[in-house]
């Protein structure tokens, strides 16, 4: 369930319930408010334990949850006074209206930034947000990709490990080119040729070796492109990929053959139109 959907649930829940015993009991509306917040407090804690959601997005629910017990319990008291004065209009005070306003404001902001922050920004979002991109391809959105891959650094052994995998690359010294077969950047929704030639530090073919990568879209891995590459004679091998998104993609690649493995990290540049010479 989304933050948006949480909170609004939530919300809805504690003004119903609050409307419906203010209507069918006695009850005065700072003491509904106190239960209400009793209620949901026992209701979400259990909850978030269970499906744990972070501490930024728990704290905002139980702080959203009680500031709309605050102030449904403001409201009510002023009604109630309303009430024990006969219709006295002047039952609401600027004060408060400020103070609902206050936490109203804090509120947006807070799931906005928190929204943005976990699922990234849209492209609709982005184009009403920020300037328009200097960038051939104006297509621009984000996400948040989760926990960044290949950090070697993140430990002395995978430091050590990816060390080793370096020196054994540079014994092997390969000769590998690769690009684009047809143009200089591929475009979207259009099948583009993706080559690769791989020969030995002999300047000879490199017999027996298979090739396999992925396309990276960093702002959202959910749109990754994964691949294997074919032979197309002894040292040519080709894929077919069509891109759905516009902008910087990176590429990983790795080679094999037996036991050796050759890995080559790059980038590349898909446009949304043609570019016209």
């Amino acid at each position: 369930m989304s933050l948006v959907s949480s909170l609004a649930i939530g919300v809805s829940a504690l003004v119903v319930i609050f409307i419906g015993l203010k209507i069918m009991t006695p009850i005065r509306s700072v003491r509904i408010a106190l239960i209400e917040a009793f209620i949901i407090m026992g209701l979400y804690t259990p909850y978030a334990m269970l499906h744990w959601p972070g501490v930024d997005v728990f704290a905002m629910h139980v702080g959203i949850f009680l500031i709309t017990c605050y102030i449904l319990g403001m409201l009510g008291s002023r009604w109630d006074k309303r009430d024990q004065n006969d219709g006295d209009k002047k039952w609401f005070h600027w004060a408060p209206a400020a103070i609902i306003g206050f936490f109203v404001v804090l509120v947006i902001v807070d799931s906005f930034f928190v929204t943005v922050a976990t699922k990234g920004v849209s492209y609709q979002m982005a184009k009403w947000l920020l300037p328009e991109p200097g960038h051939p391809s104006k297509h621009v959105e984000s996400h948040f990709p989760g926990v960044v891959e290949r950090d070697y650094r993140r430990k002395d052994s995978d430091y050590i490990d990816y060390e080793k995998k370096l020196r054994a690359q540079q014994k092997l010294g390969w000769q590998i080119n690769y690009g684009w077969l047809q143009r200089d950047y591929p475009v979207i929704n259009q099948a583009a040729v993706f080559q690769l030639q791989l020969r030995d530090k002999q300047n000879q073919p490199v017999h027996g070796a298979t090739i396999s990568g992925t396309f990276l879209r960093l702002s959202n891995h959910k749109k990754d492109i994964p691949f294997r590459m074919r032979a197309i004679n002894d040292d040519l091998f080709q894929t077919q990929v069509v891109f759905t998104e516009p902008g910087r993609w990176n590429v990983f690649l790795r080679i094999e053959r037996g036991t050796d493995q050759y890995e080559i990290q790059s980038d590349t540049t898909v446009l949304d139109t043609p570019v016209t010479q």
